[in-house]
């Protein structure tokens, strides 16, 4: 893929967004943010929910800040940054729905008046909470497309089949 710059220095603070994104990607796979919260879990015994909230939230935050930043710059973008700040609605949606999971109890009541198992109510709220993180990463990837689209004049993909061009691989 090559893309061609509009103006030097189009591209600043864009890394953020790219490790932000980079880090998600490996977290969920290898559940870091759990494993460091384990750690760190008797420091910070005064959190009523889970631990690693403490060490990566702020850090989070910090992050979708910049990128917001950079977000906002983007000229003719007002698209971009809805779809970038309803994206962060959902991580702080999903974030809370994580600490009320993390508090002991925080269920319940509500399986106690909806009158089923403590297990369902918990379960629903981690598939609802999944969601509001997906949804969320798959609303700021579109606006930082549609911000790589007015910041770059043009991208070119080119796909070819080593095979048919001749060439061994």
């Amino acid at each position: 893929m090559l893309a061609v710059p509009r103006a030097a220095g189009c591209a600043s603070n864009g890394g953020v967004a790219v490790a932000f994104f980079a880090w998600i990607g490996l977290d969920d796979g290898a559940a870091i943010h759990e494993r460091v919260g384990t750690a760190v879990e008797g420091g910070v015994a005064f959190f009523p929910s889970y631990a690693w909230q403490v060490v990566f939230v702020p850090i989070f935050t910090v992050a979708m800040l910049v990128t917001f930043h950079v977000v906002l710059r983007t000229r003719r973008a007002s698209w971009t940054r809805t779809l970038f700040t309803a994206g962060l609605a959902c991580y702080i949606v999903a974030v809370g729905l994580d600490y009320l999971e993390g508090r002991v109890g925080a269920y319940d009541h509500v399986a106690s008046f909806l009158g089923v198992p403590l297990e369902s109510v918990s379960h629903y709220s981690r598939v609802v909470e999944e969601f509001f993180e997906d949804f969320g990463a798959s609303l700021i990837l579109v606006a930082l497309l549609r911000h790589l689209l007015f910041t770059v004049g043009s991208i070119r993909l080119s796909v070819v089949n080593r095979s048919e061009s001749g060439a061994e691989g």
